[in-house]
């Protein structure tokens, strides 16, 4: 017979089963609840880490835009224009920067900036008459193949050095497409300053085109031309995830009463739209071009990662001014959306409906900045 002391110690030691189930269900639900917020907190920090990725994107290719766009006009002529005998540019004759509206009919504009780099300046002494062999104080740095600007005090036009000959000081610029030929016809103004003995000086030449691929719409490749699309097709990727490129500028219009963006100062007024392209009878004949506006999305390389898609894309205009605003002209009125006017409703548009770059669930970001073009509208 089993003593009722050692019966009573018997009985209380351990847990029953059901203290053990629960124990079980309580330990499980208090798991399940640090895993939900350890998800959850996984999911903001990818989040986050995908919007710091896009905005660095932004970042860096809006510096790169940007400085450009400084440089514009830089050491050319009094007018920030240069003469280019390319098949590309008929006109021969182009400003320092020049922006195409809706460039590739899909909404995103391009532009071109030229300028020239006085670091290794040397004098032009004489020119031959054939138009092809310039007689200069020293070769300087220009080694076969440079392009270089040659610059009198009113006009400038654009050459390639086909030879070097270092013995007498000439560089030759013989006939090489889309650079020389016909005798050079488009530096008449330029030699006939050589001969008159003006000061007529010799510059090495930087021209840069940038736009969006409009080939991969749906990879967002933000693309530069090294030539400024004076040789055909040599575009080259810079980065990719970038949906929009958006220009406006804005000119100094001496003695305009005319205020077309309404802000007040009708001397200044900003262009948006095609009345912003180069020769748009839109402007007075003496605009200047003062200021330039570039605005820049890009949406997250891997998709939402985390995060919540966009539900629209970011408006870069002004709805009753679409023609004249500092943001650009890409926009529509989505009635009911976070924002309005916006770009794309893309929480009301399936899919297959939206443009190739907008196709997909993915955050969007944009930045837009303003730069003053002290090089071609100086103390306007």
């Amino acid at each position: 017979m089993i003593p009722r002391m050692l019966r009573q110690k018997n009985s209380q030691a351990g847990f029953t089963l059901v203290e053990l189930m629960v124990s079980m269900v309580i330990s499980s639900i208090i798991i399940f609840f640090l895993f939900s917020i350890q998800t959850r907190m996984g999911r903001a920090y990818q989040g986050q880490g995908t919007v710091s990725e896009i905005n660095q994107n932004l970042q860096s290719a809006k510096q790169r835009l940007l400085s450009e766009l400084r440089m514009a006009g830089f050491g050319l002529d009094t007018l920030s224009n240069v003469s280019v005998a390319s098949a590309i540019d008929s006109s021969e004759f182009t400003p320092g920067f020049v922006v195409s509206n809706n460039a590739y009919n899909d909404g995103n504009d391009s532009f071109r900036v030229l300028y020239s780099n006085p670091s290794n300046e040397v004098q032009a002494t004489a020119i031959n008459n054939s138009r092809n062999k310039l007689t200069v104080e020293s070769v300087g740095d220009y080694p076969k193949g440079t392009r270089v600007v040659i610059a009198s005090r009113s006009d400038a036009c654009l050459l390639v050095v086909t030879k070097v000959k270092t013995s007498n000081s000439k560089l030759f610029f013989k006939n090489k497409s889309p650079y020389n030929g016909n005798s050079n016809s488009h530096c008449s103004d330029v030699f006939a300053a050589v001969d008159n003995g003006d000061p007529v000086r010799v510059r090495g030449f930087e021209s840069r085109s940038y736009r969006i691929d409009p080939n991969r719409a749906g990879e967002g490749y933000l693309q530069m031309s090294p030539s400024g699309e004076i040789e055909k097709d040599d575009w080259q990727d810079m980065g990719v995830g970038f949906t929009n490129l958006q220009i406006a500028t804005r000119y100094f219009e001496s003695g305009d009463a005319d205020d077309l963006d309404n802000d007040g100062d009708a001397e200044r007024d900003w262009y948006s739209g095609d009345n912003q392209e180069e020769g748009s009878p839109v402007r007075p004949l003496n605009a200047v071009l003062i200021q330039v506006s570039i605005s820049i999305e890009a949406r997250s390389p891997h998709g939402t990662r985390g995060s919540a898609a966009s539900s629209t894309t970011p408006a870069y205009t002004v709805v009753g001014s679409e023609d004249n605003n500092s943001i650009g002209d890409w926009g529509q009125d989505c009635s009911g959306a976070p924002t309005d006017p916006c770009g794309i409703h893309l929480s009301a548009t399936p899919d297959a409906s939206r443009p190739d770059r907008y196709k997909g669930e993915f955050i969007y970001r944009s930045t837009t900045s303003t730069v003053d073009m002290r090089n071609m509208g100086v103390g306007q």
